[in-house]
């Protein structure tokens, strides 16, 4: 199974959103997500359970990781 990255680190609300959004639509497996602001994590959360996918949310260093 191919993850699709998405780096979303340094970008504003709510371009990450927006990058999930469109990766979530084209993607035929997992989706990483990451950002450097927690709240955004848990808006691409909130987006991707919207849509139907299990979202996973971790730590590491200073930024944060959306795995859908």
């Amino acid at each position: 199974m191919d993850e699709l990255v998405v780096d979303a680190r340094g970008l504003p609300c709510p371009q990450p959103v927006l990058r999930t959004r469109d990766a979530i639509v084209q993607a035929s497996g997992a989706v990483r997500v990451l950002v450097d602001d927690p709240a955004q994590g848990e808006n691409v959360a909130a987006l991707a359970r919207n849509n139907g996918w299990q979202a996973q949310i971790e730590t590491r260093g200073g930024d944060t990781h959306v795995l859908l």
